[in-house]
């Protein structure tokens, strides 16, 4: 073999080690060939096939919150959030994985203690992960995984850790028209929840393991739809104690005016659901809250109705301080747990919610 032709082997073998490696840290599989897809009508959302990973999806997360209830009747909010987006400027999306993050935070709801922490999965992409054709989807320790109908979680920071396991009560609600949700300039997203999910596991506390249950609700949210088509959001989860649910999100546009594809679901204790449009519903804002870290003002305690439905409610949080700073994508918002109090129909009932804010100005600012 001539000198030429060895090195020729050499710089092949070298590429070819080097591709190896490089497949094995960053998990290059044939699904992130696919082209990425916008919710249609065309292809319609179906369980359990669709619990898992879209990786044709530009954006998709998996959203736990809930609220717990520890043996000597200490009170807790919890969500657990798993985040899976391509970056937008990468034009070759198959050379690399999603970006995965996260978001853990507990409230204390006796002391109105606030604590979170995020994660994200660079530059260690081999720490975090979906799977396609089974629910399982990770953040380095912190999982979610469907077995057998079950939803269980892990996830642990500084002062608190879970191991939760979720017990769906009522079918997942598809939301919008059978699952596609109209985001108006942004285009069309899939989205379901189970709105109601009993609660049983272990909640640790600065070293001290106590048994819990509760209530939990989750949201599973994916597609390719486009952030400029709107500016913000609001999202209210209810749960009743007359056992109905209630969804509610307003889309804003960059004015902060309700755009009207903002609507929501209410979801009756046999299961029966009735689709809200914007117009059905009214959200008004009794006070503001400025964050003492980002000087954001956020409007804070809720008055709620739904007229033809003879709804009225309002909606207080747990504690003011609820504040999500993600350093790692940029992201700024609230949410927490809150209470709820008032009617449904001639029946006066109270409940739990939880409430995400985003994109709120700061204090003095046009």
């Amino acid at each position: 073999m001539s000198a030429k032709l060895r090195r020729v082997v050499k710089i092949i073998v070298v590429i070819a080690v080097a591709l190896f490696i490089l497949s094995g840290l960053i998990r290059i599989n044939f699904y992130h060939l696919l082209p990425l897809r916008e919710a249609s009508s065309e292809r319609s959302l179906t369980l359990p096939e669709d619990q898992g990973a879209h990786f044709d999806a530009k954006t998709e997360w998996w959203y736990y919150t809930g609220h717990l209830q520890t043996e000597d009747d200490k009170k807790y909010g919890f969500e657990l959030v798993f985040f899976k987006f391509y970056i937008p400027f990468m034009p070759f999306k198959w050379l690399i994985n999603p970006v995965y993050t996260a978001h853990f935070a507990m409230v204390d709801e006796d002391t109105g203690h606030f604590t979170y922490a995020t994660r994200i999965d660079f530059p260690r992409i081999w720490e975090a992960g979906a799977d396609k054709d089974h629910y399982r989807v990770w953040n380095g320790e912190w999982e979610a995984e469907s077995i057998k109908g079950a939803h269980h979680l892990r996830a642990s920071m500084k002062d608190y850790a879970i191991n939760l396991s979720l017990y769906p009560s009522k079918e997942a609600v598809f939301h919008g028209d059978q699952g596609i949700v109209d985001m108006g300039k942004g285009g069309k997203s899939y989205y379901y929840s189970y709105t109601r999910m009993k609660v049983n596991g272990l909640l640790k506390i600065k070293g001290t393991v106590k048994k819990v249950k509760g209530t939990a609700w989750m949201d599973h949210q994916w597609g390719s739809w486009n952030w400029d088509g709107f500016k913000d959001w609001d999202w209210f989860s209810i749960q009743l104690n007359n056992g109905s649910e209630l969804m509610l999100f307003n889309f804003l546009d960059s004015r902060g005016v309700v755009m009207k594809e903002s609507g929501g679901t209410i979801v009756y204790p046999n299961g029966d659901v009735k689709h809200l449009k914007s117009s059905d519903f009214y959200v008004y804002s009794l006070n503001k809250w400025v964050s003492p870290h980002t000087r954001k003002v956020y409007p804070i305690n809720w008055h709620i109705t739904i007229p033809d439905y003879g709804i009225d409610f309002q909606v207080h949080p747990v504690n003011l301080d609820q504040e999500i700073r993600d350093i790692h994508m940029g992201k700024i918002y609230w949410e927490g747990p809150a209470k709820v109090k008032g009617r449904f129909g001639k029946q006066s009932v109270s409940g739990v919610s939880y409430v995400e804010l985003t994109g709120f100005k700061r204090e003095g600012s046009k």
